[in-house]
């Protein structure tokens, strides 16, 4: 089971890594956005985008380890209404 896990976490960092470039600053102080992952007990990776000046943050609920649900989750971040 261990494998499976190690096997998870190296698919969500190489997500992680793909997509960071992507995201826009914080609509609310302008800091760098940054995404993160846990893989819960079902073992689905939920992917959560934080703020790292404010920490504001949105994440997906009950995400997979699915490219497009966090694929979702950063055009959700990058189509908020600046202030």
């Amino acid at each position: 089971m261990k494998e499976g896990v190690e096997i998870l976490n190296t698919h969500a960092n190489e997500t992680k890594d793909r997509l960071k470039g992507l995201l826009k600053p914080c609509p609310f102080c302008g800091g760098k956005a940054d995404i993160d992952h846990h893989i819960d007990s079902f073992h689905d990776i939920q992917y959560h985008i934080k703020c790292t000046g404010c920490g504001l943050s949105f994440n997906n609920s009950w995400g997979t380890y699915q490219t497009s649900d966090i694929q979702k989750e950063v055009v959700r971040w990058n189509t908020r209404a600046n202030p």
